[in-house]
């Protein structure tokens, strides 16, 4: 059957370069070119329907081979999946962070709360891509966590650039357009925390260059990161997106990321300097930060309510 299509195959090619040249040649062509190019068409359209009967047969043949060699192929790299190496490390053994978009909620903004080394609190970031939540759990990063608590006081977050967008890979943000802010907080480094969480996807987690020195940008996860959680020290998440992930999936990642590592982004030393003037110029595609604000679920209003008439 291969070598009866293969011979179908070489006189239609064949065929089809002798017609192709007459027709190049149409302008000088003789009545004995005519002819033969005349001939030549009807056996190429004889020889391409004797090639259409095969197809067929070629499909099947085909699709059992390929079929075969993905099994193959799936069956090695699960089991290369199922069975670490002996020096891989431990995984993180607590609850993984849910990848499912949860239940839309309605929010209400709320005052600064305490500080609580035990309590998760929400914050809104309202973005020009659109809106989303994050829920900073302390019990999972205690010193990570504490410093969003006190970037939030100051307001730190408004009208900051999402400078870093690689897609499918993460998000990263967290460099003040206001240069004093910048200059105050950009090594303003806080203590390692251990890993608890997995950087799935919606995790939220300090960027850092390296032991303790964490500061004040973060990313989110775009997909499943979890390679990040044994990457040198470990990058602990300190939240998660709990609302708004198809708003984060929106963010502008058209300048790739920074230049020293390919891409054709902002570069952070500069953003330092240079502040949202350098960004307005050069890259005013970037999604923002309009606000970042404290934030409940409005649910949790009504439940008080219902409480105190009942007391």
């Amino acid at each position: 059957m291969k070598i009866a299509i293969g011979a179908v195959l070489t006189i239609v090619i064949g065929l089809g370069g002798i017609v192709g040249v007459y027709q190049f040649r149409e302008s000088r062509m003789t009545p004995g070119d005519l002819d033969e190019m005349r001939n030549a068409e009807r056996r190429l359209a004889e020889a391409e329907e004797a090639s259409g009967e095969l197809d067929l047969t070629i499909t099947e043949d085909t699709a059992t081979e390929t079929d075969s060699v993905a099994t193959e192929e799936t069956t090695s790299e699960t089991g290369s999946t199922a069975t670490p190496e002996e020096n891989s490390p431990e995984p993180i053994a607590v609850a993984q962070i849910e990848e499912e978009e949860p239940v839309a909620r309605e929010w209400k903004q709320i005052d600064a709360p305490g500080f609580s080394p035990t309590k998760p609190f929400y914050i809104k970031f309202a973005c020009s891509m659109g809106d989303f939540v994050v829920e900073f759990q302390p019990e999972w990063s205690p010193n990570g966590v504490k410093r969003i608590h006190e970037l939030m006081s100051i307001k730190y977050f408004d009208d900051i650039r999402f400078y870093r967008v690689v897609e499918g890979f993460m998000a990263q943000f967290g460099i003040s357009g206001d240069r004093a802010l910048s200059s105050k907080w950009g090594n303003a480094n806080i203590q390692d925390d251990p890993v608890k969480q997995s950087n799935t996807r919606g995790a939220v987690t300090f960027a850092m260059g390296g032991p303790n020195t964490r500061s004040s940008q973060l990313f989110i996860n775009f997909g499943d990161n979890s390679r990040l959680d044994h990457y040198g020290a470990g990058f602990p998440p300190i939240g998660r997106v709990i609302s708004g992930m198809d708003a984060v999936d929106k963010i502008f990642s058209g300048y790739g990321d920074m230049p020293s590592q390919g891409g054709s982004g902002p570069r952070p030393d500069l953003i330092g300097s240079g502040g949202n003037k350098y960004l307005n110029e050069y890259f005013p595609k970037l999604d923002y930060i309009k606000k970042a604000r404290f934030v409940e679920p409005a649910e949790v209003e009504a439940e008080d309510e219902i409480e105190a008439e009942a007391a």
